[in-house]
């Protein structure tokens, strides 16, 4: 026996583990999910803006700031997943913060795509309103 009264509800011998054990897998998931969410549209950049760079300039039409700032340097979409990542890694939370980043991430999946796109199809509806 080992000095301390047992648990007479755990089978004796068994190898169920303690839920201490166990807690945090999930935690971990969910913040790890938040972040690569947050990095979707950095892959949708990195996707398009080579190709529809290219068909802007055959139009031989000026881009606009913003637009050639996301085609120049579409890492930057990569930053608020990187201080997400570096929350996670540096000051390690519970269930909260795994919440937290899951929604920040999502929220930032949709938020940045939508400005993503916007910024994609602006030179579009620059050059409709010269036609």
């Amino acid at each position: 026996m080992s000095g301390g009264p047992e648990n007479p509800y755990r089978a004796t011998g068994a190898a169920l583990s303690e839920p201490s054990e166990t807690r945090g897998t999930g935690e971990h998931v969910l913040a790890w999910l938040g972040v690569v969410l947050g990095l979707f549209p950095l892959g949708v950049a990195l996707l398009m803006a080579p190709r529809l760079a290219q068909v802007f300039r055959n139009f031989g039409a000026d881009l606009p700031l913003l637009t050639r700032l996301l085609f120049d340097w579409p890492i930057v979409l990569a930053l608020p997943s990187a201080l997400m990542a570096l929350w996670r890694l540096f000051r390690p939370g519970g269930r909260r913060q795994a919440w937290t980043l899951f929604g920040v991430g999502l929220a930032l999946a949709i938020l940045l795509s939508l400005l993503t796109f916007l910024l994609f199809y602006l030179p579009l509806f620059q050059l409709a309103s010269v036609v």
